[in-house]
């Protein structure tokens, strides 16, 4: 339990707690817990090299307490409890994780210390390890949980928490829950309509989830002798879920795949898209802070990406640039302009053909199209070629690939 103020004693009262295990509770500069009338405090006597952070208070006044101060510390407390009936031992403890990943291992040994001094299978052991396992509800794994783990398991103990219910309580005075009704007032909660469908989910798959969690429960609760039959179990009823998931989805995708309607596959998932995306309106452009319209956006445009050709700023190479350009552009130029196509060339712009890439509105992919080069690439080649050489295919050649053979065909 964390504590903020002496509202733990009203909790305490209302709820007939008789002990609570406490960590990070509030201490002020006396760096100790304050002790408080109706609750006797136990803690750490003298922490001259810190704060404490964790603390066992007992509320109830029939019980007889036994306290251990060679063995607490700022960051565990142990107590023993004794009534006429019984005898049990407490342990609060809270472990530092520094963002440099303090080891966990000290903290460890140092429980299975009081294991061996207290000598007493009874006991209650309870904290903050700041340490991540889905055996008490965390949905990530880390190395200090592991270890934390595997300790319980050496010294005996079972785990009491059940899923992501938390075992304890935060008390900070009520402001949570103020803050939860203001927000509920103010801003009321929209309830959406849609709901999420998979195709390829199904009853059967659904019952074998859920006993996956059953079998992931049951390993909590077994006893250490039966635990790695429970495990084994767990995996193998994990593992038949996963195959059948795995198996509904490629199905479902194999029959999506295969569906030829009144559209072909790539338009269902153009289709899709549109449906799902939300269309951007395009921003006006702004040129010395005022606003342009249609036309003064594509003046501005062109004027930025197609500057007027200046030659006042030209130097020697702007100038012998452009006259090589004016040569070809006068048809005085006598050598062809570019290189004729190799075999080489065409194979090399053939391989780099991205097969992720949608096909355009033809529908040929990039396989088909490799597929068509490699077996007529000798054709292909000299059709190239003669791009090169006659004007229109050239033309047509630059406006698309697909428009350039169709004109070939024609010339």
């Amino acid at each position: 339990m964390k504590l903020a103020t002496n509202e733990l004693l009203i909790e305490a009262k209302n709820r007939g707690i008789s002990v609570a295990l406490i960590q990070e509770p509030y201490v002020g500069a006396s760096r100790v817990m304050k002790s408080y009338r109706g609750a006797r405090i136990f803690q750490s006597a003298g922490p001259r090299d810190g704060t404490v952070k964790a603390a066992i208070a007992v509320f109830n006044p029939d019980l007889n307490v036994v306290q251990y101060p060679k063995l607490t510390t700022n960051n565990i407390v142990v107590v023993g409890l004794r009534t006429g009936a019984w005898e049990i031992t407490l342990v609060s403890f809270y472990f530092e994780n520094s963002e440099g990943g303090q080891p966990i291992t000290p903290d460890l040994e140092y429980l299975v210390r009081i294991d061996k001094e207290i000598g007493s299978k009874k006991w209650i052991i309870g904290g903050d390890a700041n340490a991540k396992s889905s055996w008490w509800g965390s949905p990530l794994n880390d190395h200090r949980g592991e270890e934390m783990l595997g300790a319980l398991n050496e010294l005996g103990l079972h785990i009491q928490n059940r899923g992501e219910t938390p075992t304890f309580d935060t008390i900070r005075g009520g402001l949570t829950k103020s803050i939860t009704d203001a927000c509920v007032e103010s801003m009321p909660i929209k309830k959406s309509n849609e709901t999420l469908t998979l195709p390829w989910w199904s009853e059967e798959l659904a019952d074998l989830k859920r006993n996956v969690a059953t079998k992931k429960r049951r390993i909590r609760n077994a006893a250490p002798i039966r635990r790695s039959k429970v495990i084994e179990e767990y995996l193998k009823q994990k593992e038949k879920y996963e195959l059948e998931a795995a198996k509904a989805q490629t199905e479902s995708w194999k029959e999506f795949c295969c569906k030829q309607d009144r559209e072909g596959v790539w338009e269902g998932i153009y289709r899709v898209i549109g449906r799902t995306t939300n269309r951007e309106e395009d921003q006006p452009l702004v040129k010395e802070g005022e606003v342009l319209d249609e036309k003064g956006s594509v003046k501005f445009l062109a004027e930025t990406f197609y500057p007027d050709d200046l030659t006042d700023a030209e130097n020697s190479d702007h100038r012998q640039t452009r006259a090589e350009a004016e040569k070809v552009n006068d048809g005085k130029q006598v050598e062809p302009c570019d290189p004729p196509f190799t075999m080489a060339e065409l194979q090399q712009a053939s391989e780099s053909f991205n097969p992720k890439k949608a096909p355009g509105a033809d529908g040929f992919t990039a396989d088909i199209c490799q597929h068509v080069i490699r077996n007529h690439s000798d054709a292909f080649l000299i059709f190239l070629n003669k791009c090169l050489e006659i004007p229109s295919l050239s033309r047509a050649l630059e406006e698309g690939y697909g428009r350039g053979v169709e004109k070939a065909g024609k010339d």
